[in-house]
């Protein structure tokens, strides 16, 4: 692929570089002050310098504004920040951060419509990750297979997104509802009350969805490794979870022994129990994880204690780190909030009364 053609002399604004490959375009490029120690390079999606300043501006002002670039460095001399639009932005952004997934999916073009920046620059700020269209996925899975690594497929009603709430009126009762394959299982609840329901079914909901985050873990490791035998192991434990709380629910046995089964072809993909003596990061974080949901059940409103406090608790009972337990997407309180659909428990708490 033939280089950009750029013309003499054009030289790139100040912390960009101009794309060595394909068609011309700038890139972010920051390294001083960043708190994170790493280069920050990220397509502006244009090879406009006025454009792309623009977008700097946007990006810098949050970064600053988050603590992840210093006031003083270069970039933030250059493009500014603390301004009012950048504080109305960041507000927006942390709005952003508590939505499910597929909310913000369908929230970031609309942003980034508006504030004219690329939706990978939203993605940055937000630091989230968007989900992954079934192509790139599909791409993603067949490069590995191609390099000889066994993937297993995802197939069955494991790899699936639940949804839904579990029940659902028919004439003057509730039923009780859970898809798995082709087959809808269905029971009564005793009870007539929503709200009853929805607390019955809570559990096996809270339960179905660990079952989809498990198996999803799975295709992130080679068949055969010891990280895909711990996430098999996982997936193994939130299903027998589920068929416990199925169970508790009022749920058929029959149904509570065929969500202990394994996928198809993938039985007896574990590794023995002796290949890993101690416990794992994957499993101290899932234990941590199991630990806030408790905390959320019990305290829906806010922590019962300030975070700093339940951050020290989670670090001496589990061994995590704060950025594993509060920072980021994927940490433990974040996982804890979308798993128990309580996105506005707040960070800041204090003793009850």
């Amino acid at each position: 692929m033939a280089k950009p053609k750029i013309e003499p002399g054009q030289m790139s604004p100040p912390y960009m570089e101009w794309s060595q490959w394909g068609h011309p375009m700038l890139y972010a490029n920051v390294q001083r002050g960043l708190t994170t120690g790493k280069r920050l390079r990220v397509s502006l999606s244009t090879d406009d310098s006025e454009l792309a300043k623009r977008v700097m501006r946007v990006l810098i002002a949050q970064l600053v504004i988050d603590g992840r670039l210093a006031p003083e460095s270069g970039a933030a001399r250059v493009y500014g920040h603390g301004s009012a639009a950048a504080a109305a932005r960041a507000k927006e952004i942390v709005q952003l951060q508590t939505l499910s997934q597929s909310e913000y999916d369908t929230q970031v073009p609309l942003m980034a419509q508006r504030w004219d920046v690329p939706k990978q620059i939203i993605h940055l700020m937000a630091q989230r990750r968007p989900t992954l269209s079934l192509s790139v996925f599909s791409g993603r899975r067949m490069r590995r297979r191609k390099r000889g690594e066994q993937i297993p497929k995802a197939t069955s009603w494991h790899y699936r997104s639940p949804g839904g709430k579990h029940f659902h009126p028919h004439r003057k009762r509730i039923n009780a509802q859970l898809r798995l394959e082709h087959t809808h299982y269905s029971w009564l609840l005793p009870t007539r009350d929503h709200a009853k329901a929805a607390e019955i079914m809570e559990p096996v909901r809270v339960a179905r969805e660990r079952v989809h985050q498990a198996a999803v873990r799975t295709l992130n490791y080679a068949v055969g490794s010891v990280e895909h035998a711990d996430a098999v192991r996982n997936r193994e434990k939130a299903c027998v979870a589920l068929a416990a709380a199925i169970i508790e629910a009022g749920g058929p046995i029959e149904l509570a022994k065929f969500v202990q089964v394994p996928p198809p072809g993938e039985g007896g993909m574990a590794l023995p129990k002796a290949v890993k003596t101690k416990a794992t990061k994957s499993a101290s974080l899932e234990k941590c994880v199991e630990w806030v949901c408790e905390l959320i059940r019990a305290n829906p409103g806010r922590p019962p204690v300030p975070l700093a406090q339940l951050r020290k608790k989670a670090k001496s009972k589990f061994g995590v780190t704060r950025r594993q337990f509060e920072e980021g997407n994927n940490c433990c309180v974040r996982q804890s909030q979308r798993l128990m659909k309580n996105f506005n428990w707040t960070k800041g708490g204090r003793p009850p009364g």
